[in-house]
């Protein structure tokens, strides 16, 4: 006969009672597991400072951008931000421990990277963003022109130029003097062929460098003497070898940009009749003025 073992009532409450309480424990700590959960999924656990994204204002080289880092615990994580291809980092007002805007100034093309670490330098998030070679959009009396400038190729030159254009320097300036089949030249006269004080100091020629002059490309026009340009620039209709480096006894012009967009404007001014006027002898018998000049990109 097999034994059965045998709970009185009173004892079956017990048992009853044991595995409610043991239940509701169990359904307690999978609650609280789950909330734990969500709350770190939401940002709202206390794991230290975070950095869920970066993003940048469009950039432009030489010119201020900002870069704005979006997370959690953002100001007093004491964080610290590596930015390529920018000078003069600094935080903007405004910034709370969600949002933080990072100023600086963009100071070359191609790709950007952003670095945020926290106080042990673990990197939080790192994020890149590209920098195009600047272009300035030239409108002139006979059209539209549009010049792509390299940095990477002639960057004193081209500060230089930038600088002029976004002092407004270049607004009614004519092209003075045009040869056929070499060159056109500008930015040196105002209407009526009135001289154009330049407005920088002249700079250091960049001699010797990657970019060429050939048809199409932009040079930085100068005296006798090596370091002396300024707001002068030309544009070459032909392939002009002779302006290139030969050494140190003839160092030629810097080349520092190209017309991408518009050369048949250049061309066309090639085509209209020139007179002599004082000592310049190559001047458009009709005044060709660059109505305005702006960095566009």
């Amino acid at each position: 006969m097999v034994n059965r073992t045998h709970i009185a009532p009173s004892n079956r409450i017990e048992v009853m009672s044991h595995v409610h309480t043991l239940f509701r424990r169990f359904a307690t700590l999978l609650a609280t597991a789950l909330l734990a959960g969500i709350l770190s999924a939401c940002g709202g656990g206390d794991d230290g400072p975070s950095v869920v994204n970066i993003t940048a204002t469009p950039l432009r080289y030489g010119q201020p951008a900002v870069f704005t880092l979006v997370g959690r615990d953002l100001l007093t994580a004491n964080l610290r931000v590596r930015v390529s291809l920018c000078s003069g980092l600094t935080t903007e007002a405004g910034a709370t421990e969600e949002q933080v805007r990072i100023g600086c100034r963009v100071s070359g093309t191609g790709t950007v990277q952003v670095d945020v670490l926290d106080a042990t330098d673990t990197l939080l998030l790192s994020k890149h963003f590209e920098v195009p070679a600047p272009q300035v959009q030239m409108e002139t009396t006979l059209g539209m022109v549009t010049l792509e400038l390299y940095p990477q190729d002639a960057p004193i030159t081209v500060s230089n130029f930038l600088a002029y254009v976004k002092a407004g320097f270049y607004d009614g300036v004519l092209f003075h003097s045009v040869v056929k089949d070499f060159l056109v030249q500008g930015g040196g006269y105002s209407a009526g062929l009135v001289f154009k004080t330049p407005v920088f100091d002249p700079i250091a020629l960049e001699f010797d460098r990657p970019l060429k002059h050939v048809r199409g490309t932009v040079g930085m026009a100068r005296k006798n003497t090596p370091n002396s340009a300024t707001s002068q620039f030309f544009v070459n209709l032909v392939d002009n070898p002779r302006l290139d480096f030969e050494g140190t006894a003839d160092p030629g012009y810097a080349a520092f940009g190209r017309v991408v967009d518009g050369m048949a404007v250049f061309d066309r001014m090639a085509t209209l009749p020139v007179a002599t006027v004082g000592t310049l002898t190559t001047v458009p018998a009709t005044e060709i003025r660059m109505i305005s000049v702006r960095q566009t990109r």
